[in-house]
C-alpha cells in the first residue's frame, strides 16, 4: 500500500526539546505532530474497532493539543481487524508502532500467531500496549469524560478533537446511551473505547514533546451531577448543524456533527 505521509524536517525542534519533525499528508497538506493508533478488541455485540489519530502541528501548548481523527475500520474478526493494523500502518508510512490497548486479553495469543508469521516473512508485527490508566476503577468513564471535554468548543471556536469523515465512529458516538458513561464498557462500546485508549494516551505521554509517561489526572469542566443523561445532551450545544451525518441520531446519544 502506498503511503499518504511525508516526513518534513524543521530546524526548530517541537518546543526547543521534542523532534526536530513533523508528518504533512499528502493528499491534504495537514501535518501533525505525531500519530498513534487505538485499539478496541471486538466486544459482546459489537465489531472491533480501530482508529487513527493524528496530532495537529504545530502544537498550542497554552491551548493544548488538537486531535484529528484521520482513519478508522471495525470488523468483527480479531485477525481481519490485526491485518488492517498492518495495512493502515503501510498507508501512514510505518510512522508508529504501538497501538493503544488492552494487552490483558485472552485475545492476544491471536497477536502473537500474526506476528510470528510476520516474522517470518520479515515483516514488522502488530504491538499493542495499554493505554493510560487501564485497569484502573472507572477506566471506560475516564474515556467518556475525556472524549466529552475534548468535543467543547472554545473561545475560539476550536475544539480539542475533529472527528472528521470517520462515520462509523460518530455513528457509536451519537448514539451512546447516557448510562454508558457510569455501566459501559470496551466490551459494549468498542469504537468509543478505541478513540478514547488513544486520546487518553496521547494526553498523558505526550510522545511529540518526548516528555516521560506522566500521571494523569483528569479534569472534569463539571461535578458529576451533571454528567449521564445532561452531559450527553450538552453535546448538541458545542456541534456544528450544517454537518448533520446520516447516522439515525437518538435522543440521548452523542450528537457528533464536527
Amino acid at each position: 500500500m502506498k503511503s499518504i505521509i511525508k516526513v518534513v524536517h524543521t530546524k526548530n525542534p517541537l518546543n526547543n526539546r521534542g523532534r526536530g519533525f513533523y508528518y504533512e499528508h499528502l493528499a491534504t497538506g495537514e501535518k501533525y505532530a505525531c500519530l498513534a493508533g487505538g485499539f478496541a478488541w471486538p466486544g459482546l455485540t459489537s465489531p472491533g474497532f480501530i482508529v487513527v489519530v493524528g496530532v495537529q502541528w504545530p502544537i498550542d501548548e497554552m491551548k493544548g493539543p488538537i486531535f484529528m481523527v484521520l482513519d478508522e475500520i471495525e470488523d468483527a474478526d480479531v485477525r481481519g481487524l490485526l491485518k488492517s493494523c498492518t495495512a493502515l500502518r503501510e498507508k501512514y508510512s510505518h510512522t508508529w508502532d504501538l497501538w493503544y490497548g488492552c494487552s490483558n486479553h485472552g485475545n492476544m495469543r491471536f497477536v502473537h500467531e500474526c506476528n510470528s508469521s510476520h516474522e517470518a516473512t520479515g515483516k514488522r508485527g502488530v504491538i499493542i500496549t495499554d493505554s493510560c490508566g487501564i485497569g484502573e476503577p472507572n477506566h471506560f468513564e475516564v474515556l467518556i469524560r475525556t472524549i466529552h471535554e475534548l468535543l467543547q468548543t472554545g473561545d475560539d471556536g476550536s475544539k480539542g478533537i475533529i472527528i472528521g469523515s470517520c462515520k462509523a465512529l460518530r455513528g457509536h458516538l451519537t448514539n451512546l446511551p447516557p448510562e454508558a458513561l457510569f455501566k459501559g464498557s470496551a466490551e459494549l462500546y468498542p469504537a468509543v473505547a478505541a478513540l478514547g485508549y488513544a486520546v487518553c494516551s496521547l494526553k498523558a505521554y505526550r510522545p511529540w514533546a518526548h516528555v516521560p509517561g506522566q500521571v494523569f489526572v483528569e479534569q472534569d469542566p463539571l461535578n458529576d451531577a451533571a454528567y449521564g443523561r445532561d452531559m450527553i445532551n450538552s453535546l448538541s450545544s458545542h456541534l456544528d448543524p450544517s454537518e448533520k451525518i446520516s447516522t439515525v441520531e437518538s435522543e440521548d446519544g452523542f450528537d457528533m456533527r464536527k
